[in-house]
Formats: structure tokens, C-alpha cells, sequence
């Protein structure tokens, strides 16, 4: 973790809500929350949202 960047890690719940406004926001037409979340999960954006060292 980068101070210059971060002074503290999200916690587990903010995340969540992170991950539950991407979802549902990028959702397609006719597109089950099920199908979205492993839509989501299985993006590249997964590897930056989760990389605290980066800004």
C-alpha cells in the first residue's frame, strides 16, 4: 500500500458496495444478477479495483 495514495485499506463492506454498484450498473439486457456477478468477477477491472498500489 502506497501512503501517497491510500492512508487506509476499504474495508470489506465498502468493497461490497463498490462491487455491487459495477454490477449492477455494467448489468446487460435479460441479465440475471447471478450471471452479472460472474460477468463482473471475471473482469481484468477486478485486478485494478483490487490493487491498492495504484491510484
Amino acid at each position: 500500500m502506497d501512503p501517497e495514495l491510500v492512508t487506509t485499506i476499504p474495508s470489506a463492506i465498502q468493497m461490497g458496495k463498490v462491487y455491487q454498484r459495477l454490477i449492477y450498473d455494467t448489468m446487460l439486457p435479460g441479465e440475471s444478477e447471478v450471471e452479472g456477478i460472474i460477468r463482473v468477477y471475471n473482469d481484468e477491472i477486478c485486478d485494478v479495483i483490487d490493487n491498492y498500489h495504484s491510484g
